[in-house]
């Protein structure tokens, strides 16, 4: 009971201050291996700045000399507005001993914060000119503009360029498209011309299929097909298909091209695929994959062989870990049924498991030799967590209490890759897992059953932006 209350009230108070530290990128450097001096010699670095919401506000680039100097080279800085979204964007050049203007992005919001214009400058010495902008319109309830058009200025006015045209789903989910219009300016006859439509169908809000049309005698003419199959329980993508309208068949019809088939292990983990082309009325395998995992569920060695009357080798990688952090990856070229090494990479993490280091040697045949290297550098940023997760919707965790397997369920509306932490009472992280999240419904499968039975706290985070949202639960045996 005691520590029960001891969790929920570390979790309340992490609520009530609703704030969190979380970590961005202010340097990079970037050097190669000059074998002739067995020395490493800079090229070039990046620096990011950012306010104090951890808000990127400024990227400058530099140049490493022969005399290892570091000297800038271009910048880009961006103006905010209240909602933290940029205003102006301005690309800087340095010639020497002065910063000078170059490009210069403009973006116009409407009341709800909605993107309307962005405005393209170039500089010519002394003033802006227009060059272009986009327009957007047609916002619906989920934010999602209706028509996307590109203009160019011609010295005097403005020329259309290209047109794109939205139609999203029904009710509750109108932030997925569901018909996409292409069109390009036609100057000539003053109209829009048609480029293509496409046509999507969804499956739980992951995208079942997508048809394209091309202008066919002013109408649409069907193109190409793509599908894609998924289980349902658990879900996930189990065929991808690539057909082609047919239409010297008689009537019409959609013909077989390409397949890929994805086949999971006993931990729902993407074990193979296998890329299948079609022909005289077979299909006929042409690639295939494979995915090893260590008894963490990490992904220890991939593979690909190629069909050419006989399964050859083609590429190969093989990973190892400290912990949850990659820090080793040989990468292989195919030999017939053999490998050559070609690459390794490794990755030096701190103690907040952030990487620092990337070095990359090459293979020259008898030995790996260094080939080039990155530094990273970080600074730590405490900031409110309203709205910082507010792309995640739905979570829950589920058996809980858990005993072997527990099922992370969310809904997103981002592509992101997402770190799993688990801590137990005293703060000491018992786990860490990294996942892709996609856009829709997710079912991330943790295993638990290396945990002790008690109370646990679960951190979800999106490794990118730092982002992260903290649920409890627990483990009986």
């Amino acid at each position: 009971m005691n520590k029960l209350f001891l969790l929920l009230l570390l979790l309340n108070m992490s609520l009530a201050n609703a704030q969190t530290t979380v970590f961005r990128k202010i340097a990079q450097k970037h050097d190669t291996y000059k074998p002739s001096s067995s020395a490493w010699q800079g090229v070039d670095s990046f620096r990011w700045d950012y306010n104090a919401n951890a808000t990127l506000t400024q990227l400058t680039a530099l140049k490493e000399d022969v005399a290892n100097n570091w000297n800038n080279l271009y910048r880009y800085v961006y103006t905010l507005n209240a909602d933290e979204k940029v205003t102006v964007q301005i690309r800087e050049n340095w010639n020497g001993s002065n910063w000078v203007n170059s490009t210069r992005y403009t973006n116009d919001y409407d009341a709800n914060s909605d993107l309307i214009t962005v405005h393209y400058d170039t500089w010519n010495g002394s003033a802006w000119n227009t060059a272009g902008k986009i327009e957007y319109a047609g916002y619906n309830v989920k934010h999602k503009y209706a028509s996307e058009t590109t203009l160019i200025w011609n010295g005097t006015a403005w020329t259309y360029l290209s047109k794109d045209q939205y139609q999203y789903c029904p009710a509750p989910k109108e932030n997925l498209p569901q018909i996409i219009q292409k069109y390009t300016w036609n100057a000539s006859f003053i109209q829009w011309d048609s480029v293509e439509r496409l046509y999507f169908t969804y499956n739980m809000d992951s995208v079942g299929s997508k048809i394209r049309s091309v202008p066919y005698q002013g109408t649409w003419l069907q193109n190409s097909k793509e599908t894609t199959t998924f289980s349902t329980s658990p879900f996930r993508r189990t065929e991808y298909l690539i057909q082609t309208w047919d239409t010297t068949a008689n009537p019409d019809v959609w013909k077989n091209d390409k397949r890929i088939i994805y086949t999971y292990n006993t931990s729902d983990s993407l074990e193979k695929t296998a890329t299948d082309k079609y022909t005289g009325g077979s299909w006929y395998g042409q690639a295939r994959s494979n995915y090893i995992y260590n008894g963490s569920n990490q992904k220890s060695e991939y593979y690909t062989e190629l069909y050419s009357g006989s399964w050859s080798n083609d590429f190969r990688q093989t990973f190892t870990y400290t912990g949850s952090n990659l820090t080793q990856e040989i990468q292989y070229k195919g030999l017939g049924s053999g490998w050559e090494e070609t690459k390794r990479l490794e990755y030096t993490f701190d103690m907040n498991n952030l990487n620092t280091v990337r070095q990359i040697d090459t293979f020259n045949g008898a030995i790996f030799v260094p080939n080039n290297r990155d530094f990273y550098y970080y600074n730590a940023f405490t900031v409110n967590t309203d709205e910082l997760m507010a792309s995640i919707r739905a979570v829950t965790l589920y058996p809980n209490p858990a005993t072997d397997v527990m099922t992370i369920a969310l809904s997103s509306d981002n592509v992101f890759n997402a770190s799993v932490r688990i801590s137990d009472l005293s703060g000491k992280c018992r786990l860490m897992i990294l996942q892709p999240v996609f856009i829709g419904k997710n079912s991330l499968s943790i295993p638990v059953s290396s945990l002790p039975a008690g109370l646990y706290l679960l951190q979800l985070m999106d490794t990118e932006k730092g982002t992260q949202i903290t649920r409890t639960f627990e483990v009986s045996k």
